[in-house]
């Protein structure tokens, strides 16, 4: 996310909240977990949106953050290897629970 303009205007532990989302959807966790973790993160007020973490990315935006994220060592500890694409529509995805989870 630091790759945007934007992207620092959120601490890194609530960034770092999101993506673990992003994560457990890009491992294919089950549903239920994913939901579960949302909440709790909603609960705790750690961002599960894009405009929580202050920021309205575009697609360009979107593959600059998924380019990023798989240059990024951490993504070594995961057994699933993407594509850009693959990771946008994660992020997309990600995005559309918290929202979901929010209007609950």
């Amino acid at each position: 996310m630091t790759v945007l303009p934007d992207g620092e205007k959120s601490m890194h532990g609530e960034r770092v909240g999101f993506s673990t989302l992003s994560l457990m959807i890009a491992e294919d966790y089950p549903s239920e977990e994913v939901e579960r973790v949302a909440r709790f993160c909603r609960d705790c007020g750690v961002p599960t949106t894009f405009s929580e973490l202050s920021l309205a990315p575009s697609d360009d935006d979107l593959r600059k953050v998924a380019q990023a994220a798989m240059q990024a060592e951490s993504w070594g500890a995961s057994p699933v290897r993407l594509c850009d694409a693959e990771v946008v529509d994660i992020l997309k995805a990600t995005d559309a629970l918290g929202r979901r989870i929010a209007q609950e």
